[in-house]
This record gives C-alpha cells, structure tokens and sequence, in this order.
C-alpha cells in the first residue's frame, strides 16, 4: 500500500480494533500528528503488554483502486509501518483468501460503522485538544461559582491577624518549667559571649 505516495508495509489484522501507523513513518514522512489530550490505552496480545495511544494523524490511502484521506493512531511498530485493523475492514467490506492468497476490497465508497454489532469505545473516541480543554474548564468554572468563593461573599468571620487561639482552662495557674543550662565543657565559650555582650551595651 502506499501512503502520501510512498510504498510501505502493512498488516491487515481482523484482531486489532484500530487502524495504526509508525511513529518512524511520521517522522520520514513529515506528517503533522495530532497530540490527544486523553491518550487512550493500547492493549496487546502478550499478557502484561500495553502503551498508550498519544497522538493520531491523517493521511493519503491508496490500496488496489482504492484512495481516501484515513485516519491513523501512532505507535511504535516493529515489523510493520502500517496495522489495517477492523475499521478499515469494516468500512471497505474486505475479503481475505490464504490459500490462495488474495484481498479483496468489497464497497469502495466508505462503509459507515453503524449496526447491532458496532459498539463505540468512548475512551478511544477521547479527540480532546486543548481548546475543547479550555471549554470546558471555564463550563466548570461556571456551574461551580456558588461553590468557589472567596471569604468576603461568606458568612465567616473577617480575616484578623490571629485568626486561631487555644485559651488555658486556668490562667491563674503557674506552670512548672525549668531553666535552660549550658554543659560545663561549654561554659567558658558562654561566659566569653556574656562578657562581650555586657561590655558592647
């Protein structure tokens, strides 16, 4: 298959539930990825294996008779440049023989994903860049304005200086304490530095 115009590699795999490309091709082919500001998980088949799914793309397709602008998730991808998964199989109604080996692209218009069988993963449908982010954010400022303010709009007390005391349950009470003392191998430094002290004021 080629993609932009050049020939890469592909996998056509009825196991994987999205359409890939490797991050080394969009680097060659200087696409410009689109960051994902909720990167969905990548689970695969090898127990304990999984990344995440930071950013996405848009190219040219061309396969057989068949071209159109397709979107890609980047990963790093080892054998392969490009993973066909079963969006793409779906929507193009793809055939594979093995024996002998051919593939056959069943609808050319684009197939829509729609049916009883078609389930929607929200968290791989999470295309939420920072201007969506942003939106939000201020929504939530909004709705959460009688909840967030500051201590003058409240009923609490003015701010003072000492805002917090613990009063003694007796203050006529004399409490015990004991003086500090200095070591006896200190003593002398300590005497030098009262002695300065008293000649200086």
């Amino acid at each position: 298959m080629q993609i932009n115009g050049q020939p890469l590699r592909a996998l056509i795999d009825s196991g994987s539930l999205a359409d890939f490309i490797s991050s080394k091709v969009i680097d060659l082919l200087v696409l410009k990825p689109m960051h994902l500001a909720k990167p969905p998980p990548c689970h695969l088949a090898a127990s304990g294996s999984r990344m995440m799914i930071t950013c996405g793309v848009e190219a040219d397709l061309q396969y057989q008779d068949k071209a159109e602008r397709h979107h890609f998730d980047v990963i790093n991808l080892e054998s392969y440049n490009v993973i066909l998964g079963t969006p793409f199989l779906y929507e193009h109604k793809i055939l594979i023989g093995f024996n002998p080996v051919w593939v056959i692209i069943g609808s050319t218009p684009i197939t829509s994903m729609n049916g009883p069988d078609v389930v929607e993963i929200s968290s791989l449908a999470a295309k939420l860049f920072e201007e969506d982010l942003d939106k939000i954010r201020n929504q939530l400022r909004h709705e959460a304005e009688d909840l967030c303010k500051s201590a003058e709009e409240t009923l609490l007390p003015t701010l003072r200086t000492i805002n917090h005391r613990i009063p003694l349950k007796d203050e006529n009470k004399m409490y015990q304490w004991q003086p500090s003392r200095c070591p006896e191998a200190l003593k002398h430094l300590w005497q030098a530095k009262r002695d300065s002290y008293l000649k200086t004021s």
